[in-house]
C-alpha cells in the first residue's frame, strides 16, 4: 500500500493511506455535484415552456375541417388553401387564410387580428379580435382547445365558429426563412 506522509522531520508525522483520502475526496465531489444538480433542477428557468412561450412564431395553415350543428362535416377552403398564423411574444396575433378554388357561397379569404391569452390549465387559446374581414366578430372572443402542440404543428378545435359549427384546425410550423441571394437583384441603373 502506498502511503502519504509528511515531511519525515515535522513533528506530530501522521500516516495515511492514499485510498482513504481519493475516497474522502470523492465523496466530497459527489456531494457537491447532487447539491449542484437539485439546485438547477428546481430552477424555474429551466422549467417547461408555457403554451404560449411554444405558440409564439409563424405557422403556415394545413387544413380545417367544420362540422355544422347537424353534424354535417365540409372543408371549407378546399384542396389547396393558403394562410398563416402569428403569434408574437407580446399577446398579439394575425392570421389570414385564402381559398384557392373560386367559391359559389362564402368569402375566398378570411384574416383577423387582434390579441391572444392561453389558459394553460384547460390548454385553450383565446383570440380577441380587432379587426378582420368579418367586422361582426369585431371585439368578440374565439376559444380554440389545443388538441397537439409540438415544435413542428399545432392542431385545434375552434369552438366558437361561424354558424355554431365547430373548426378541427392543422397548422405547421413555418420553416425559418432564408434571404434571397444578393445576386438574384440587379442594381439600378
Amino acid at each position: 500500500m502506498i502511503t502519504r506522509t509528511a515531511h519525515p522531520n515535522a513533528p506530530g508525522t501522521r500516516t495515511f493511506p492514499i485510498d482513504a483520502v481519493r475516497l474522502a475526496a470523492g465523496a466530497s465531489f459527489v456531494a457537491a455535484l447532487l447539491m449542484l444538480v437539485s439546485i438547477a433542477g428546481a430552477d424555474p428557468a429551466r422549467a417547461e415552456p408555457t403554451f404560449k412561450q411554444r405558440l409564439v412564431g409563424t405557422w403556415i395553415f394545413v387544413s380545417s375541417v367544420n362540422t355544422r350543428k347537424d353534424g354535417t362535416i365540409y372543408d371549407r377552403w378546399g384542396a389547396s388553401p393558403k394562410g398563416v398564423l402569428m403569434f408574437d411574444a407580446n399577446g398579439r396575433y394575425s392570421q389570414i387564410i385564402i381559398r384557392s378554388e373560386p367559391s359559389l357561397f362564402g368569402g375566398k379569404t378570411i384574416f383577423s387580428f387582434g390579441t391572444y391569452v392561453v389558459d394553460d390549465a384547460s390548454a385553450t387559446l383565446i383570440t380577441e379580435i380587432e379587426g378582420g374581414s368579418l367586422s361582426k366578430l369585431e371585439g368578440t372572443k374565439q376559444r380554440r382547445k389545443i388538441k397537439l402542440l409540438t415544435a413542428d404543428e399545432l392542431n385545434y378545435v375552434n369552438l366558437d365558429g361561424m354558424g355554431g359549427s365547430v373548426i378541427d384546425a392543422v397548422w405547421k410550423r413555418a420553416p425559418a426563412h432564408q434571404p434571397h441571394s444578393a445576386t438574384l437583384y440587379a442594381p439600378l441603373r
